[in-house]
């Protein structure tokens, strides 16, 4: 019954918008802050220039600012690509050079393991999760993001058929590839 990931989203925000999704330590949030949140978000990627297709890796642990990255990217029909924390430089910079990735979202904590990124890829923009060291118009907080951008709701939703993630393996000879996986083959699965 449904096309993409927001669309579930939607739908949860809408008939549960007051029941917790998600618990962090002490605080709750709901499904209605979720949709809030990832609106925000998928706002401020436009505004960066990102558009349907694009690719955007997220380098960030296990938080609710990953859950709003991935969806907010899904949201405007880019694609997020998932990198994995334990990953180091070379081999990140191979996969953002991959996807050719102009933009990602990174989490702060693991900023010494990215810190010559721009001299190695072709990223211009990133947004930090946590408290980067320098924020300016390269380096963008994903907490002023959701506190400063007003959310929309005017987008073209993705469809069965396009690209929901690029998830890169790791094998045991090689350069890591890239799968590519739509929605259809994610709801397939579930």
């Amino acid at each position: 019954p449904y096309n993409n990931f927001y669309e579930v989203l939607e739908r949860n925000a809408k008939e549960y918008g007051k029941k917790v999704a998600y618990f962090i330590d002490k605080d709750k949030i709901t499904w209605r802050d979720v949709k809030r949140k990832v609106d925000t978000f998928a706002r401020s990627l436009e505004l960066l220039g990102v558009k349907k297709y694009d690719k955007v890796p997220i380098y960030v642990g296990n938080s609710l600012e990953y859950v709003i990255a991935f969806l907010g990217i899904q949201k405007i029909g880019a694609v997020p690509v998932p990198i994995n924390t334990f990953l180091k430089e070379d081999e990140i910079a191979f996969i953002l050079n991959d996807v050719e990735a102009e933009i990602m979202v990174a989490s702060s904590k693991f900023a010494c393991n990215i810190k010559n990124i721009r001299e190695k890829t072709s990223i211009k923009k990133i947004i930090w999760e946590g408290e980067p060291e320098k924020i300016d118009e390269d380096n963008i907080s994903f907490k002023e993001i959701l506190a400063n951008i007003e959310p929309h709701e005017v987008i073209e939703p993705p469809s069965l058929e396009d690209l929901a993630v690029i998830i890169y393996t790791s094998g045991t000879t090689g350069k890591p590839k890239g799968a590519m996986l739509t929605y259809k083959n994610i709801f397939a699965d579930i």
